[in-house]
């Protein structure tokens, strides 16, 4: 909103953000030390809206044609402590069965974070650090996929006690979204992929969005932006039987 400084979103400004770690505390934006934005907390939930503030910076320029430049950033804290992240782990609760001699890869499990915690949007950041598959007799091929923009069927379910993340295992197909990773399961085999170095709680800290929720201005769209998926293949001649799943963390 403009404070009323008549300030002009074409011109360069400087932008300020005020963050009060208190739980209940607010969040306050300032453009050229003129006050344009107050999400006040206090008073209106009966939670802590944040337990950690990890909030990594970053800008968005929304509209054709826009452009938007960043010339200089800084953080100053009055202290704290980096937050140790909860490990967790989540795998199909049935396994899967794949048609053989195939050539398109299928879902097998999805993870994402949660939107809300008792009625609160989520803070929690989610960081996958590893991903494994399990086959039977039949060599299987896999591909890490994140934001893919079609799940079709999925059905998110929480992933366990403890933990705020939810994952699907009906999906039936997926489409769009960016290949990570892959690996190949051998025959009555296993294998997995180390996420540390993709998803590690540093790189988080410089990224935007990635596995924390996503406010598409008037609606949640953790469906496109915050899920990483285990696909597979199976190009072998008969039924592959095969389970995957995924180890991760939370920091809250």
């Amino acid at each position: 909103m403009d404070a009323g400084a008549g300030w002009n979103p074409a011109n360069g400004h400087v932008y300020e953000m005020r963050l009060q770690w208190l739980g209940s505390g607010h969040i306050t934006l300032f453009t050229d030390e003129a006050e344009s934005l107050r999400i006040q907390n206090a008073n209106t939930i009966p939670v802590p809206y944040i337990k950690t503030a990890m909030l990594p910076i970053s800008f968005d320029a929304v509209g054709a044609g826009v452009l938007l430049k960043n010339t200089c950033t800084s953080v100053s804290s009055e202290g704290g402590e980096v937050a140790q992240p909860f490990p967790f782990s989540i795998s199909r609760s049935t396994d899967l069965t794949i048609s053989g001699n195939a050539t398109t890869f299928v879902p097998v499990i999805s993870l994402r974070v949660g939107a809300n915690i008792a009625g609160v949007r989520s803070r929690i950041l989610t960081i996958p650090t590893s991903a494994w598959c399990v086959s039977d007799s039949k060599r299987i091929r896999v591909k890490l996929i994140v934001q893919p923009s079609v799940l079709t069927g999925a059905v998110f379910t929480g992933a366990g006690t403890g933990t705020t993340s939810e994952y699907d295992e009906t999906a039936t197909a997926y489409s769009g979204g960016i290949e990570i990773g892959g690996f190949a399961v051998p025959a009555n085999g296993f294998d997995e992929q180390d996420l540390s170095k993709i998803y590690g709680e540093d790189l988080r800290k410089m990224r935007r969005r990635a596995f924390s929720v996503y406010d598409a201005g008037t609606a949640l769209d953790i469906a496109a932006y915050d899920t990483i998926t285990i696909s597979a293949v199976n190009p072998s001649a008969g039924n592959a039987t095969v389970n995957c799943g995924f180890e991760y963390q939370e920091i809250r």
